[in-house]
C-alpha cells in the first residue's frame, strides 16, 4: 500500500500531527478494518471511525491511498 503526500498532510491537519511513518501505520490499520462504501472505476471509498478514505486500486497489488476526509453526522 502506498500513500500520497496529500493524504499524509490531510491526516496531520485534521486528526493528529504525528510523524509521516506513524500516520502511514495508522491509516494502513484503519483501512484493514474499514468498510467498503462503494467502488467505481477502480476507486474505492472506505470508512472507519467516521474517516472516509479514497483508495486508488488501479494496481491491485499496490493500492494507493489518495486522500481522506472526516464524515460529520
Amino acid at each position: 500500500m502506498t500513500f500520497t503526500k496529500h493524504v499524509i498532510e490531510r491526516f496531520q491537519q485534521r486528526i493528529t500531527c504525528e510523524s509521516p511513518e506513524a500516520v502511514r501505520f495508522f491509516i494502513q490499520n484503519d483501512i484493514k478494518k474499514s468498510t467498503l462504501i462503494y467502488r467505481k472505476n477502480r476507486i474505492e471509498k472506505r470508512r472507519y471511525n467516521d474517516i472516509i478514505y479514497i483508495v486508488d486500486c488501479q494496481n491491485p497489488t499496490q493500492p494507493k491511498v489518495v486522500t481522506l476526509y472526516i464524515q460529520i453526522n
